[in-house]
């Protein structure tokens, strides 16, 4: 039988006491990003349940489903805590919960926000629209907050209560449609970490979510239609007829091949007047403009990865003992 606390009002919704080992996690939040057993955040959050004993309640449907609290609910397992503190939401409030939890952690960059909010909205605007028929908008015991209780019709509706950039959303949605294909690749990150036989999701999904330096949705995006582009070009416009993917290999062979024009089309470069220079940078800049930030970002460490690798070449080259010129046949006689 489950503990209530009978203090609370209509104000405030009841709540109950379970056992982790009743609980399980609601389906909604199957495609949600989890942290790992090692990451420091989980380590952070066992250590102040350990320490303080109190954790704010998790939000459950009426068949024990978590909503919102899954970390919590694993470090009380890890703990082997026998009781968490639990409030019951009704079904048509589940994915709104959800979006709430997601904006109020606000350890997740935006472009995080807008790749964790965005399965979820539709199904929150058909819950406020339900809410708002059976006359639940303004009731007092829904843990909905107010600004969430009407959810948005239009994705700048969206983004301004989630906080983030229109461009952001559209970016997430693109993404997410991308994550469909399950074929396996070979992929290669930008720390040169190579996975094999791995979806799209499954290699990309864990970068977006690192610690440190995570990437952004614009490279994920860029990276993964680049890769597409290649595959299609490397099989000459045919369609995929079985057998292991190459991509790692062909991104390679396609990046060096670019760079490979680039050098032999040098001698145009040094032959060009300033205007002509002027005219290219002008373009450059165009570009850089269309691009997403982060993508950016990283083609200007790799264009200063270019930069010392010739620097290199040029100082050995500069310090490098001449070699006597070859003395001729007369000169030997």
């Amino acid at each position: 039988m489950p503990e209530t606390n009978t203090t609370s009002t209509a104000a405030q919704p009841a709540l109950e006491f379970l056992h982790p080992k009743d609980l399980k996690i609601h389906p909604a939040l199957k495609t949600s990003h989890r942290w790992e057993k090692d990451d420091p955040r989980f380590f952070a959050l066992k250590d102040s349940m350990r320490d303080g004993g109190t954790i704010p309640a998790l939000f459950i449907d009426k068949d024990n489903r978590i909503v919102d609290g899954r970390h919590r609910y694993w470090a009380a397992l890890d703990l082997q805590w026998e009781r968490l503190p639990v409030v019951r939401i009704s079904e048509d409030e589940v994915q709104t919960i959800i979006i709430k939890s997601i904006v109020n952690r606000r350890h997740y960059t935006d472009a995080q926000l807008a790749y964790l909010a965005l399965p979820h909205m539709e199904e929150a605007f058909e819950e406020a629209r339900k809410r708002q028929l059976s006359g639940l908008k303004n009731a007092p015991s829904s843990p909905v907050p107010q600004g969430l209780q009407k959810a948005p019709k239009r994705v700048e509706e969206w983004a301004e209560m989630i906080g983030v950039s229109v461009r952001l959303l559209q970016q997430a949605r693109e993404i997410r449609e991308l994550f469909a294909d399950k074929e396996p690749r070979s992929l290669t990150d930008r720390d040169g970490v190579t996975a094999t036989d791995a979806t799209f999701q499954e290699f990309f999904e864990p970068r977006i979510f690192t610690g440190e330096n995570p990437y952004g949705l614009g490279a994920v995006l860029t990276g993964i239609k680049t890769i597409i582009a290649m595959e299609h070009a490397a099989r000459g416009g045919r369609a995929h007829t079985g057998g292991k993917p190459q991509g790692s290999n062909k991104q390679l062979e396609l990046f060096d091949e670019a760079f490979d024009a680039i050098a032999k089309r040098w001698s145009y470069w040094q032959k060009a007047d300033d205007e002509w220079r002027n005219e290219h940078w002008k373009t450059v800049r165009k570009a850089a403009a269309a691009l997403p930030p982060e993508q950016c970002a990283e083609m200007a460490k790799y264009h200063a990865k270019i930069g010392k690798e010739f620097s290199k070449v040029a100082k050995a080259a500069k310090n490098a003992p001449k070699a006597k010129p070859a003395k001729s046949k007369e000169a030997t006689k």
